[in-house]
């Protein structure tokens, strides 16, 4: 199947006008007029946030008029962000950092959404960025992106095929969302919140029940190393636990390397540095894996005490709350952000009766085996828009 350039289909390709360059006040109400920020996940969100034109204005920015159909993706600092303009949505204007693309009969609005989307599109997009520093697209380079098109029958089959698998994406984090929430709903109820402690627990420093704690392996795989253990690094480490998925950090390890960074069941791991003091501090429990586990340098391994369930000062570290205790022991240096063995034993942590913090990692387990985490959504809805657009 030929390409061609993407201007080849379509009525028009043009993008929005900064009003005040033109002398033109936004008003109180009116035609909304909108940013990028108001693109939000396949969606124009006009609640809250959106400025307005009168119809003067609109009518001098005529050029930028949006209609149902078209197509609109971001252009400056975000590049890539796509909507499909839907029909019941009110008359709309858009700054210069949209490009409003308005497909002609022989190309699906929908099919062009997911096809900016695809590997292809981004591929070129990336390419064409005009600074390394501050990215921009032109016009002239949407219009000369190469689209390979079929049937049109055969783009509104795709479109609908990606639109069921993008619905059952959102539905998903939806349904993450709302156990976050139940989960957050339920430590609240039975903690209290720990900020203000109004149920009284105890709030002594962590030291007297770290067991042990120890940083990670020091040294990287050096080039064209083959084999040897895993070696797990601060982006193995989520919220959701460790990531086994993706590519594996493999080093021949010495025989006392070993035995000191070994992670054992129960452990914490805990990210003691990043470049971004909001990670500084996320943590998961380890819970088995298939070969032997070993950890580097970015992380501490936590073995604690009777008088805490791991899982449950592991919540405790990625919540609100925990965030803002670890942010007091947080040391700066060369744009760093780190935290010391001896900063996580001085931390202040309330400390409920145990039978109580097993009770609530129990809900969270029950809550973690619903099946729909058990599906990255996200990656079936990229593989099968690699599959569908591309092959």
């Amino acid at each position: 199947m030929a390409s061609a350039p993407l201007s080849n289909y379509c009525e028009v390709i043009t993008k929005g006008t900064t009003p005040k360059t033109m002398g033109i006040d936004f008003v109180d109400s009116g035609i909304p007029f909108i940013k990028i920020e108001n693109i939000d996940d396949g969606k124009i969100n006009l609640d809250g946030g959106v400025n307005y034109i009168d119809e003067v204005a609109d009518l001098t920015l005529s050029r930028s008029r949006i209609f149902p159909g078209d197509v609109l993706i971001s252009i400056a600092g975000t590049i890539g962000k796509t909507v499909v303009v839907p029909d019941e949505i009110p008359r709309l204007n858009c700054n210069q950092a949209i490009a409003l693309i308005r497909p002609k009969l022989a190309l699906n609005s929908q099919y062009l959404k997911h096809w900016l989307a695809s590997p292809d599109a981004l591929k070129q997009i990336n390419g064409a960025k005009v600074t390394a520093t501050i990215s921009n697209l032109s016009l002239s380079q949407i219009g000369n992106l190469q689209i390979a098109l079929p049937s049109i029958e055969e783009q509104k089959r795709i479109a609908a095929i990606l639109d069921k698998a993008d619905s059952l994406r959102r539905k998903r984090q939806q349904a993450i969302q709302l156990a976050d929430d139940f989960l957050r709903a339920t430590f609240i109820d039975m903690f209290g919140d720990p900020d203000l402690n109004p149920k009284g627990w105890e709030i002594p420093a962590l030291k007297d029940q770290i067991v042990h704690a120890n940083n990670g392996l020091s040294r990287r795989a050096t080039p064209g190393e083959t084999g040897g253990s895993i070696v797990l690094r601060l982006q193995d480490v989520q919220y959701t636990g460790i990531t086994f998925e993706k590519e594996l950090n493999r080093i021949n390890l010495e025989g006392s390397e070993r035995s000191r960074f070994k992670v054992d069941n129960a452990d914490i791991l805990f990210i003691r540095v990043n470049g971004n003091p909001d990670y500084v501090g996320r943590s998961t429990v380890f819970q088995g894996y298939k070969e032997p586990i070993f950890h580097n340098d970015h992380l501490i391994r936590i073995k604690i005490g009777k008088k805490y369930s791991p899982e449950f000062l592991s919540y405790f570290f990625n919540s609100n709350a925990g965030r803002n205790v670890i942010a007091k022991r947080i040391k700066t240096s060369a744009g760093q952000h780190t935290i010391s063995q001896g900063g996580i034993e001085q931390l202040e942590i309330i400390r409920p009766p145990i039978e109580l913090q097993e009770k609530f990692v129990e809900i969270m387990k029950k809550v973690s085996s619903i099946p729909y985490k058990s599906i990255d959504v996200g990656l079936l809805s990229a593989s099968l828009s690699h599959r569908l657009l591309v092959n």
